[in-house]
């Protein structure tokens, strides 16, 4: 039973980091408190946001899809629980990895945005 459930265990991770994914591919990700990189730099203007979940899209693509993989691959593992521990752990570092490359390359495309042309978030262009 226990198998069964690494899987599900991973999901809501897999879950928030193909959406982020999809959604920056997509220019659709709103401000939000949880979801996205907040940076000095993501944060200044819209196109500076949109510009760096953009540019980070497939790094956290591939983190999801290593979430899943570690995920499904420990809950098809031996009878060891180390061999299951080791093989989640494993996938989860390799997609934090993942992770941390698409908050570097989503602060570079940020940073490559002009930020004179639209005020920034706390700024009332009224």
């Amino acid at each position: 039973m226990a198998d069964a459930l690494l899987p599900i265990a991973a999901s809501p991770a897999i879950t928030v980091v193909w959406d982020q994914a999809s959604a920056g591919r997509r220019r659709s990700l709103p401000r939000n408190a949880l979801l996205g990189v907040r940076t000095g730099s993501t944060t200044r203007s819209d196109t500076a946001r949109y510009a760096a979940h953009e540019a980070a899209t497939a790094f956290d693509a591939l983190a999801g899809i290593w979430f899943l993989v570690g995920g499904l691959l420990a809950g098809l593992a031996g009878d060891s629980d180390g061999e299951r521990a080791a093989i989640l752990i494993s996938a989860w570092a390799v997609g934090l990895v993942q992770r941390a490359v698409a908050v570097i390359v989503a602060e570079r495309a940020a940073r490559s945005v002009d930020h004179e042309e639209e005020p920034t978030c706390a700024t009332n262009p009224s």
